[in-house]
C-alpha cells in the first residue's frame, strides 16, 4: 500500500502522477473562474457606485440650498383708508400746488399716477398668502368702530422728502391700525431691511423701538409709532420742498376736512411708498354693526 519513492518523487517535481494532474488542472481552471466570480460582482460594484454618486450628490444639494437658500416672493402692501371724495379733491389740489412751484422736482402726481390715502400698515409679505392677508384685514375690521372720523388738520409740514397734510390720531384710527397690524403681521416677509432714515435717528431710545418694529412688523410706523397722514408731494430737493410747503401753507389753500372711515383698502406701492392708481388689490368695508 506504500507509494514508491520515485513515483512520489515525480509527484512533487511536477511529474505525470494523479497529484501533479490534479495541481495542473486547478491551475487552468482557477483564472476562469475568477473572471466568472468578477462578472457576478460587476452589478454589485455599479449599484454601490450609484449609491455613492447619490449620497454625494444630495449632500451637495443641501450644502448649496443651507448655503443659498430659495427667497422668499414678497409682496409690498399698503393697507389704507380711502378718502371721502372732499378730502380727495382737497388732496389733489394740495398736490397741484406743490407740482406748479417745484415742476419736475415734484415726483407725486395725484391727480394721474398716485391716489391720496391715509396708510394703516405698509410691509411686504410673502407673495403666496396676499389672499390670506385681505382675509384678515376684513376680520380685523369687523371690530372696528363703525363712525370713525377722520380729521384732516388745515396743516401741512416737510418730513425729509416728503410733503404730508396732517391728520389728527385718534383712538379709533389708532385701533384699526392696531387690529391689522396684530391680524396681518404673521403674514409679512421675514429679515425685512431697515430703512437708512431710521438710523439716522438722534434719540437711541427712538431709533430702537423703531428697528425692534422693523424686525417684528416689518414697519418703523406701527402701534405707539403709527402717524397717520397724507402724502402730497415727494422732492429729493428737500430744501426747494421746504421752501414749497412753507408757501403752500401760508397760502390759505390748507383747509380742515373730516369724513367718516367706510373703506379699507389694500393696494400696490409705488414709488416713495405711494399707491398707485389702479393697484387696488382689495378693499373691505367697515361693517355698519361694528362698534359705537
Amino acid at each position: 500500500g506504500r507509494t514508491p519513492p520515485g513515483m512520489l518523487q515525480r509527484d512533487l517535481e511536477g511529474g505525470g502522477g494523479p497529484l501533479s494532474m490534479s495541481m495542473a488542472s486547478s491551475a487552468k481552471r482557477c483564472p476562469s473562474q475568477w473572471w466568472w466570480r468578477l462578472r457576478r460582482m460587476a452589478p454589485l460594484v455599479c449599484l454601490a457606485s450609484f449609491v455613492v454618486i447619490f449620497v454625494v450628490c444630495v449632500a451637495v444639494a443641501l450644502s448649496s440650498a443651507r448655503g443659498n437658500p430659495t427667497p422668499v416672493t414678497q409682496t409690498l402692501l399698503n393697507i389704507h383708508v380711502a378718502l371721502d371724495t372732499v378730502a380727495r379733491k382737497e388732496a389733489i389740489s394740495l398736490n397741484g400746488k406743490l407740482l406748479s412751484l417745484e415742476g419736475s422736482n415734484q415726483l407725486v402726481n395725484l391727480a394721474t399716477v398716485e391716489m391720496p390715502h391715509i396708510t394703516l400698515y405698509l410691509t411686504s409679505f410673502r407673495s403666496e398668502v396676499v389672499g390670506l392677508v385681505m382675509d384678515a384685514v376684513e376680520l380685523a375690521l369687523q371690530n372696528q368702530p363703525s363712525n370713525c372720523l377722520v380729521q384732516l388738520d388745515p396743516t401741512v409740514y416737510a418730513s425729509g422728502a416728503y410733503a404730508m397734510w396732517r391728520v389728527s390720531k385718534t383712538p379709533c384710527l389708532q385701533g384699526m391700525s392696531d387690529a391689522i397690524v396684530n391680524a396681518t403681521s404673521q403674514y409679512i416677509s421675514p429679515n425685512q431691511p431697515i430703512p437708512d432714515w431710521v438710523y439716522s435717528i438722534a434719540d437711541p431710545t427712538l431709533r430702537q423701538e423703531k428697528i425692534d418694529f422693523v424686525r417684528k412688523y416689518g414697519s418703523p410706523n406701527v402701534f405707539d409709532q403709527f402717524d397717520p397722514h397724507v402724502t402730497i408731494g415727494y422732492n429729493d430737493n428737500v430744501g426747494q420742498l421746504a421752501q414749497s410747503v412753507r408757501t403752500l401753507q401760508g397760502s390759505g389753500l390748507v383747509h380742515e376736512v373730516e369724513f367718516t372711515v367706510t373703506m379699507v383698502q389694500t393696494s400696490s406701492v409705488g414709488p416713495f411708498g405711494t399707491v398707485l392708481r389702479g393697484g387696488l388689490r382689495g378693499a373691505a368695508a367697515v361693517p355698519c354693526g361694528g362698534q359705537n
